[in-house]
């Protein structure tokens, strides 16, 4: 810092200097009106130089000190300033006159001869071009500083404008996206048990699809086989498998269609599909395509080919785009979905992505998936096998209530649960959930007449409730049910249900102690009807929705 000071003392001093010389100058070609050209050269060369150590004057300020040792660096330019400027000044004292405007004309003659002479020689060409180097040099680093601040100044306003432009895209991705698949992803992810669903990797279209030497995969069963746990597995091996890759260009997105997002009927996925897809693109590549930002403005929505062409935009930006979609067969109808499914699969604008669907074995979703992705892949087969194997295993071990229970009894359930699951990973929960509740000679018993449907096991599980908790299940199955036909996205409150419960069985002051002893009721009766996350209450899958509201129960007792 102390050479920062010196330098602009120095500057000072030099400034008291040209201040002189210029005066000087002044002086002469005002009592010599003829002077001659080099005297005006010296005048201009030094007015200048003085004007550039005037703003050398800010330099004392903190923020300029990287500048002001930039010029301390420059060896001697302040000093070489002031040794040539003073010795200018010398050479001009010589010749100093009284300012009078009447000069004889033989004293104006001497004074132009003095000065032709001075400037022929060398010593005061060399001083003169000194005065320029130094000026050169201090004015440089001057506009390394004005440069730097435009900089500043530039990238300040773009900050500004890229905050601004940040938010803009933040309401724009807002707007494009209709729901939010991640709470589903999430629970999905919850229900995986340790040691599942590794299956997977050993099956040669799960391995081509990660190295793309197949384009699409779909994977297919009955209800309750386990799909959507499967699928929440996949998206996480995949966005991994991403991760290593370690590249910009490479990008992994999901769907979960479901008839659960906060609507009373199974709708439509197509639109809400490709908009949650783009608006993940949006948000990723900080990239929104002129034509939805026009739509937006507008206060259009977009249509799917608005959608299908800022997606064709994005992948221009990508090597891969993984996409996993769950559950085609929730849309109602499908129809626009599978035509959108089966364009990305097929037409050469989206050859970046890879596709894998799960889905129910229906004849429209198989007319157009099984062409594209053959061989399928069914969850029925013997890895899946191994994979319940595996969770009633470890279900059974890690429950106290199987503990003492006869080993050869647990090898004879375990044996009866995997033979009847067929794939069903929710078939095999429920019967583990009825057994528990029974005693060991009852259980023999039960495994001995198995339900063949994840339907027919909702109607022994409902049969088997005792006869004084029935009427307490009924209604809160009721107001579950009730309240997800309303369009909550998340389930009914626990101590909300609680108290309707208790409200309708009784007519007493309801208090903390019953509403906590309520929730413990209704988990005992229920048991793997109904699930409980983040306080709330719902029913545990989706083919409960549909078990409850089909003719089955319309026509029964």
């Amino acid at each position: 810092m102390a050479e920062v000071f010196g330098v602009v003392a120095g500057s000072l001093t030099v400034l008291e200097i040209t201040a002189k010389v210029v005066k000087q100058c002044k002086t002469l070609m005002e009592t010599a009106h003829d002077a001659p050209r080099e005297l005006r050269h010296i005048f201009i060369e030094v007015s200048s130089l003085k004007a550039v150590l005037e703003n050398l004057e800010f330099l004392t300020q903190p923020e300029f000190s990287d500048t002001a040792q930039s010029v301390a660096d420059v060896n001697g330019v302040v000093e070489g300033c002031r040794s040539a400027v003073d010795e200018i000044s010398k050479v001009l004292d010589g010749l100093s006159l009284t300012n009078t405007s009447h000069v004889v004309p033989g004293k104006r003659q001497r004074i132009k001869g003095s000065l032709q002479w001075c400037l022929k020689e060398s010593k005061t060409r060399k001083l003169l071009d000194e005065i320029m180097k130094h000026k050169t040099t201090l004015t440089l680093a001057l506009l390394k500083e004005i440069t730097t601040d435009v900089k500043e100044i530039k990238s300040n306003v773009e900050r500004v404008h890229d905050q601004l432009t940040n938010t803009e895209r933040r309401v724009i991705c807002e707007w494009i996206e209709h729901m939010n698949p991640t709470a589903i992803h999430h629970r999905a992810c919850m229900k995986h048990e340790k040691n599942t669903c590794q299956w997977i990797h050993r099956i040669d279209q799960w391995n081509d699809w990660l190295v793309r030497q197949r384009r699409i995969i779909w994977i297919h069963g009955i209800p309750g086989a386990g799909k959507t746990v499967l699928a929440s597995y996949l998206v996480e091996q995949t966005i991994a498998d991403c991760k290593r890759q370690n590249s910009d260009q490479v990008a992994c997105l999901y769907y979960y269609c479901s008839f659960t997002h906060g609507q009373s009927e199974r709708r439509d996925e197509a639109l809400p599909f490709l908009k949650w897809i783009v608006s993940q693109l949006c948000r990723r590549s900080d990239h929104i395509p002129s034509h939805l930002v026009a739509l937006h403005q507008q206060n259009n929505t977009p249509s799917c080919a608005a959608l299908m062409e800022a997606l064709e935009e994005h992948l221009a930006r990508l090597d891969v785009l993984y996409i996993l979609v769950d559950g085609v067969d929730e849309s109602s109808p499908r129809n626009n979905l599978l035509d959108i499914i089966r364009d990305l699969a097929t037409q050469p604008e989206y050859d970046k992505i890879q596709l894998l669907v799960t889905s129910r074995r229906y004849g429209d979703i198989e007319g157009v998936l099984r062409p594209l992705s053959e061989p399928t892949l069914p969850m029925s087969n013997s890895v899946v096998d191994k994979d319940i194997r595996t969770y009633i295993d470890t279900s059974m071990k890690g429950n106290k209530h199987f503990s003492h229970w006869p080993e050869a009894l647990l090898s004879e359930i375990l044996e009866s649960l995997v033979r009847g699951a067929q794939g069903m990973f929710r078939w095999a929960v429920c019967q583990i959930d009825r057994l528990q509740r029974k005693s060991y000679q009852q259980a023999r018993e039960a495994i001995k007449y198995l339900p063949e449907t994840i339907e027919d096991t909702y109607e022994i599980i409902l049969l088997e409730i005792p006869q004084d908790a029935r009427n307490t299940a009924r209604i809160a199955l009721e107001w579950i049910c009730g309240h997800a036909d309303l369009g909550f996205i998340r389930g009914i409150p626990a101590n909300c249900l609680s108290s309707a419960v208790i409200r309708a069985d009784a007519t007493s002051e309801l208090d903390v102690g019953q509403i906590c002893h309520e929730h413990e009721f209704l988990k005992d009766i229920l048991g793997c009807l109904i699930e409980y996350c983040l306080h709330t209450v719902s029913l545990a899958h989706y083919t409960l929705e549909e078990f409850f509201f089909s003719d089955r129960i319309k026509k029964s007792n």
